[in-house]
C-alpha cells in the first residue's frame, strides 16, 4: 500500500458523526469469521458508494468514536499455522484485495501499558510495577516467578493489573478468569478468592454481580 499518514486518516474517519456503508468501527477481535464476513459486505458496499476503500477501525469505540485502545494485533494472529490476513485471503469469494495495517505509532496514550500487561499476563509474569516520577512513568517488567514466591502486595497488584485489562478489553474479571492468569488450579479457587479480597479491601477494584447468577465480576475502582 502507498505510504499513508495513518494519524490524519484515524482522525478523519473518527470525526465522521457516525459509521457508514464503507466505514466501521469495533473495539476488539471477535472471530476469523466475522472479520471475512465485514471485509466483503464492506468492500461490496464502498463499491456501491463510489468510494476508493472500506475501513474496520479497530480499538474505536462505535457510538463515540472515542480511541479506546484493543488488543487486537492482525498480523500476529495465526489461524492453524497460517497468518489471518493470508488465511483470509484464500477462503473470500469473490476474492478481496484487503491488507491488514498494524500502526503501532497513532495509539491512544496509554495503550503501550495495556500491551505490556497483556504480555505480561500472557507469559503468567509478576505483575508490572509503574512508578510515577515529575516527568516520565517507568514500567519494570520482572522475570518468570511460580505463583508462591510473589508475596501479598504483588498478588494484589496483579489483581488489579489483571482487572484493568479486563475492562478495557470489553470484559470482566471472575475468580476463574484470575486463577487462569496466575495458573492456579481450579481445586484451589479459595487462593484467588484471598486475593481478590485483599485487593477489595486495598479499594483497588469493586464488584460487579453477573445478571442472572452467582459468579461475581470484578472491575477497576475506576470504572
Amino acid at each position: 500500500m502507498e505510504y499513508i499518514d495513518f494519524k490524519k486518516l484515524i482522525d478523519a474517519l473518527t470525526a465522521k458523526p457516525k459509521e457508514t456503508e464503507w466505514l466501521e468501527f469495533k473495539h476488539n477481535f471477535h472471530s476469523k469469521e466475522e472479520i471475512g464476513e465485514r471485509i466483503s459486505a464492506l468492500s461490496n458496499s464502498s463499491y456501491l458508494c463510489n468510494m476508493p476503500f472500506g475501513y474496520i477501525v479497530f480499538g474505536v469505540d462505535d457510538k463515540s468514536h472515542d480511541v479506546v485502545g484493543t488488543n487486537l494485533y492482525g498480523k500476529q494472529i495465526m489461524v492453524g499455522n497460517e497468518e489471518l490476513e493470508s488465511w483470509l485471503s484464500t477462503r473470500l469469494n469473490p476474492r478481496i484485495d484487503f491488507e491488514i495495517i498494524d500502526d503501532f505509532n497513532y495509539e491512544e496514550k496509554g495503550s503501550g501499558m495495556d500491551k505490556t500487561i497483556f504480555y505480561v499476563e500472557l507469559y503468567q509474569l509478576p505483575p508490572v510495577r509503574f512508578q510515577l516520577y515529575e516527568s516520565r512513568t517507568t514500567a519494570t517488567v520482572f522475570s518468570y516467578r511460580k505463583f508462591a514466591d510473589l508475596d501479598k502486595s504483588e498478588r494484589v497488584r496483579a489483581c488489579y493489573q489483571h482487572a484493568c485489562l479486563k475492562y478495557v478489553s470489553n470484559e470482566k474479571m471472575n475468580n476463574q478468569s484470575f486463577r487462569t492468569r496466575l495458573g492456579i488450579e481450579d481445586k484451589n479457587y479459595p487462593m484467588a478468592s484471598r486475593i481478590i479480597k485483599d485487593t477489595l479491601e486495598a479499594k483497588l477494584i469493586k464488584e460487579e454481580n453477573a445478571e442472572g447468577g452467582n459468579r461475581h465480576n470484578y472491575i477497576p475502582y475506576w470504572a
